[in-house]
């Protein structure tokens, strides 16, 4: 036995006891952190009893589907819903996919930055992304899962599928080839549709994104979706065209058929084809390639790759040489943003005509395109008449427009209340 000194053996002592009061006071971390099937920690395992506990699960089933984000659950919805649902949980503690900054610089949603050292409080707002994105492609037609309930990392959606059993992804889902047009064509108006009403870009688009279901095309796996404006869009859109080609291309169907990577991407992002004539400019196009070969020469090729990798600019600041630019427009005669800008031939300025079209062509589809008759002439009241306000001078608008807003601030809902029903 040693004698230390009194002071020694008070300093050790302290020590010991400073070293138990910090483990019982902040915990095992290594066990708070182990996770079962790369998602399932003990916070995630409590937030699932949470969720069983308010009614919106019943009981919760064996994994659906793995990836580099999330695992995929089968469920059963509790007495708030009906049927089968599936949640996503994101992997924070075993995450794969740390490559996101991509997906959000240049995003205006995460404009005030996002936290990038805490792997849970990132996937958080990844998640959150994902409900936003589900939230605008439903509003605007598109098939997707719908959303049922987030909470932090956790995101309860529908189940698409019959019996427990989740629809095949487009991949694995066998469709006969006289359909393989049908779904392409449905695939490629969904593309226009996302980019135009919804505004996003996929930004992942292929197979393993789509479920095939009752001979309709779902649409999964919409977290890295980006605006319109984000400053890899275009690139992520051009990464999307060529595997939706690869697919077809790969299952049977031929350059005859489908439109090349270049060719999709100037019909979804052409500024001048409206809602009113995409079936109409689609079938044209497609009548047009009936004459080309199966299969592209080797120019083409050469071509197709250089568009895969060209700098796309939306306006002239992108734009940062401008002599140097023009040069290259006068002896190549390349550019590939007339579809995108709505610039004309000659660069002299807009031009309505859509990509791929004459202006002869042009004017038989607009002929063909049936005159709605929303209302009979002269009953179309004017702006006006719609807006009771407009008829008040400033006084009176101003004094009616304070007693409407009195009147909703008495029928408002608490933040306490609706924090409750959130939960």
């Amino acid at each position: 036995r040693v004698n230390l000194p009194s002071h020694v053996r008070t300093a050790i002592q302290t020590s010991e006891r400073k070293g138990i009061e910090k483990k019982i006071k902040e915990g095992d971390k290594m066990a708070d952190r182990a996770t079962a099937e790369n998602v399932l920690d003990k916070h995630t395992i409590m937030m699932l009893y949470k969720f069983r506990n308010n009614g919106t699960l019943d009981s919760i089933n064996g994994c659906v589907s793995t990836g580099k984000e999330a695992n995929v659950y089968h469920a059963t919805a509790g007495e708030a819903f009906e049927g089968n649902v599936i949640h996503s949980i994101y992997k924070t503690s075993a995450l794969l996919f740390r490559d996101r900054d991509r997906y959000v610089s240049g995003d205006r949603r995460f404009k005030h930055g996002y936290c990038k050292t805490n792997p849970r409080k990132m996937v958080s707002v990844w998640a959150e992304k994902e409900l936003r994105n589900l939230k605008r492609l439903e509003n605007v037609g598109i098939r997707v899962p719908k959303v049922i309930a987030l909470k932090k990392h956790i995101l309860i959606m529908e189940f698409i599928g019959k019996n427990g059993w989740c629809a095949p992804r487009l991949k694995d889902a066998k469709i006969a080839p006289s359909k393989l047009k049908d779904v392409y064509l449905d695939i490629i108006k969904t593309m226009w549709t996302m980019y135009h009403k919804a505004k996003l870009i996929h930004a992942d688009l292929s197979e393993y994104n789509m479920l095939y279901y009752n001979g309709y095309v779902y649409y999964i796996d919409v977290s890295q979706s980006v605006e319109l404006d984000h400053p890899h869009g275009l690139e992520f859109l051009r990464k999307d065209c060529e595997n939706i080609k690869n697919y077809f291309i790969r299952n049977g169907l031929t350059f005859k058929e489908i439109l090349t990577t270049k060719e999709l991407f100037d019909f979804i992002t052409d500024v001048n084809i409206t809602e009113d004539i995409v079936d109409i400019y689609l079938s044209k196009m497609f009548e047009k390639i009936q004459s080309r070969p199966i299969a592209l020469n080797e120019e083409e090729k050469v071509q197709a790759e250089v568009f895969k990798k060209v700098h796309i600019p939306r306006s002239l600041i992108e734009i940062t040489d401008p002599l140097d630019h023009q040069e290259t427009i006068d002896t190549d005669d390349v550019f590939f943003y007339k579809s995108v800008t709505g610039i004309n031939e000659n660069l002299t300025g807009s031009t309505n005509i859509p990509y791929g079209l004459t202006e002869e062509e042009l004017q038989e589809l607009t002929a063909s395109i049936p005159v709605r008759e929303d209302s009979e002439e002269g009953t179309t009241p004017s702006s006006e008449q719609q807006d009771p306000l407009s008829q008040l001078d400033k006084k009176e608008r101003k004094k009616l427009v304070k007693e409407q807003n009195r009147e909703k601030r008495q029928h408002k809902t608490p933040k306490k209340v609706k924090k409750q029903l959130n939960k």
